[in-house]
């Protein structure tokens, strides 16, 4: 036991600690300071205890049995929960509190986490709990029962190798509003920036197009919005361009990075410290450190890629990096904060494989296979990297593009670029289970569509056409 000086912040020691035969795994206090609840590792046991409010001594007020090696614990705001991981068993398991005497009653089953759970973390509604798994490098999302209390198994999201303790933010709603659209002209060695309205997705432009070196193929955002990179293969070089956060207006960086080899595509790594650019000429792959002030790169480390290379992505947990090429392959390696580690993979994905873009939850990754006409799912595995191609995939016109998924996860888009010089988008619903995609609808877009994005709320869709030079805006259903 310790005081604590208010005014000072100074700690110390009052009394001898308490029950020091157990082995307690965590502590929390209540809203008003009254009670306390213990797990306790070696007799499977979440202990409550009185708190006296003057001397702040523990009192035993009972004891509930737990699964085994029960660990991390988390209060629900407002007190009415307790949900406990029990790292022995592997699970969740949760409790009612009543909130004037401080009784925890257990609620009945166990709830299925991901191996090996280290921690949870009711978020500050009270409405979502998430529980983070070392063993499969993944975080469990629940919703919460408003009157049992009992966990709804939900999302689970992909992490990095062995995720531990896990918080959240404390107030405010977290929104995800796209602000600007940009738009790489190929055929005139220009940027075309809009600012995007937030009530109708409509764009306005947010003033003269910018220019960029010459033969420029490829234009890549920073995931934070703060640079744009530019991968020019006539002028062998990348442009950065500085985003400003209030107009979305463009300034070029005076320091442009040299390439050789027929630069194809690029990716910027999640956490925005990397970029990744693909040469064709020479079989490489180009990991460049990412300068967090100017957004120039620099520090070049290469890896070794097999021929013909055509785009490249990197997963949203950062850890692996692929390759799609002409040959009809998918290849790629892992990532160790950035550098390329291990020997590569390398999967079969016949017919021309395009850019993969992922789930929301990185658990897959969906692209297109031109030459059989294919959009397809493939299946991420979370310590190798190694995407798995899921068959039989699903038919679709002539020439698929680039396919999008929903921030949903529900739903995914592809654009359709076929022989006759019209073009469409594909919608699809996403069978959870399997991955699988199910034709949705299909509607009319401009002129061979190339590419899509999604708006990050999810409410707007839109097409970039190659052919009538222009951007197509469709509104989505989040429903359907």
């Amino acid at each position: 036991m310790h005081d604590y000086d208010s005014k000072t912040g100074a700690i110390t020691a009052s009394n001898a600690p308490q029950n020091s035969c157990l082995t307690p795994s965590d502590v929390h206090v209540d809203e008003d300071g009254s009670h306390v609840y213990v797990p306790v590792a070696n007799f499977d046991l979440l202990v409550t205890y009185n708190v006296d409010g003057v001397t702040g001594n523990l009192t035993i007020l009972n004891t509930r049995p737990t699964g085994d090696q029960p660990g991390s614990l988390s209060l629900q705001p407002g007190g009415g929960a307790i949900y406990l991981v029990n790292e022995g068993d592997g699970d969740l398991i949760g409790f009612t509190v009543d909130t004037g005497t401080g009784i925890a009653t257990r609620i009945p089953g166990s709830f299925a986490t991901g191996t090996g759970p280290a921690s949870v973390v009711f978020d500050p509604s009270g409405l979502g709990a998430y529980v983070t798994n070392g063993g499969s490098r993944d975080v469990s999302c629940y919703g919460v029962n408003g009157i049992t209390k009992e966990p709804i198994a939900g999302r689970t999201m992909r992490a990095r190798n062995a995720p531990a303790g896990i918080a959240l933010r404390g107030a405010g709603a977290l929104t995800k509003q796209g602000r600007f659209l940009y738009a790489l002209n190929a055929g005139a060695d220009t940027i075309s920036g809009y600012t995007i309205d937030p009530t109708t997705g409509g764009l306005t432009s947010v003033g003269a197009d910018v220019a960029t070196g010459a033969g420029a193929v490829a234009l890549v955002a920073d995931p934070l919005g703060r640079f744009l990179y530019t991968i020019e293969a006539t002028a062998d070089q990348i442009t950065t361009y500085t985003i400003d956060a209030g107009t979305g207006v463009l300034t070029a960086s005076l320091t442009t990075v040299a390439l050789a080899g027929l630069p194809r595509d690029a990716a910027v790594e999640a956490s925005g410290r990397f970029l990744f650019v693909a040469l064709d000429n020479l079989d490489l792959v180009v990991r460049y450190a990412i300068d967090q002030a100017t957004g120039v790169p620099s520090t070049p480390v290469t890896r070794g890629i097999g021929a013909d290379v055509q785009t490249i992505s990197v997963d949203p947990t950062g850890q692996f990096v692929y390759v799609t090429r002409a040959t009809g392959n998918v290849e790629g390696f892992a990532l160790d904060n950035g550098t390329p580690v291990g020997a590569n993979f390398d999967e079969p994905a016949p017919g021309d494989p395009q850019e993969l873009r992922f789930s929301p939850t990185g658990e897959r990754a969906y692209g297109t296979l031109r030459g059989n006409n294919l959009a397809i799912p493939f299946n991420v595995d979370a310590s190798t990297g190694f995407a798995d191609l899921v068959p039989p995939g699903n038919a679709s016109p002539t020439e698929p593009n680039r396919v999008v998924v929903h921030p949903s996860g529900a739903f995914a888009y592809a654009a359709i670029q076929d022989t006759a010089g019209t073009g469409q988008v594909d919608a699809y619903t996403i069978n959870d289970l399997n991955g699988n995609l199910i034709d949705l609808t299909s509607v009319a877009a401009g002129t061979n569509p190339r590419d899509l994005s999604l708006d990050p709320s999810g409410r707007w869709l839109y097409v970039s056409n190659e052919g009538s030079d222009n951007v197509t805006l469709f509104s989505v259903d989040p429903d359907t």
